[in-house]
């Protein structure tokens, strides 16, 4: 039971802090670049995040009822009871296995957002390009 809240935690968790991710460095402050790729390379993965940190939170809602369901019903047939709990053993490491994948998701997503964070810094420090008029005098 443990493992099944620690699952929707976790997921609803990571789902707030994309959600915060997102609405900070993209909608109140852009902070992407000039390249649609780069910012799609940021953007995609981080979507793919939420979606797998909502698909977990759902199925270790359902793993959560499973087992719930299990531990209070008292006359279960002994076939349907190994069933069930064969259904609750996937459904946890379903949800398990799709949080991971979020969270490899996000950090993809946050690789690129550093690659386009240092792009950026480097385009700031260059030393521009100014007019040169002794060479006109």
């Amino acid at each position: 039971m443990l493992k099944h809240i620690l699952i929707i935690v976790l997921s609803l968790t990571f789902i707030i802090a994309s959600f915060v991710y997102i609405i900070k460095n993209y909608l109140i402050g852009f902070k992407g670049s000039d390249s649609g790729f780069k910012n799609f390379m940021v953007y995609i993965p981080i979507v793919a995040a939420e979606i797998c940190f909502i698909t977990s939170a759902i199925t270790g809602y359902i793993a959560l009822n499973l087992y719930n369901h299990i531990r209070h019903e008292i006359n279960i047939p002994a076939e349907e009871l190994e069933m069930l709990k064969h259904s609750l053993a996937h459904r946890t490491n379903e949800a398990s296995i799709i949080l991971i994948a979020g969270f490899i998701c996000v950090c993809i997503s946050r690789f690129a957002f550093k690659h386009i964070q240092k792009e950026i810094q480097k385009e700031l420090e260059k030393p521009k390009k100014l007019w040169n008029l002794d060479k006109y005098q």
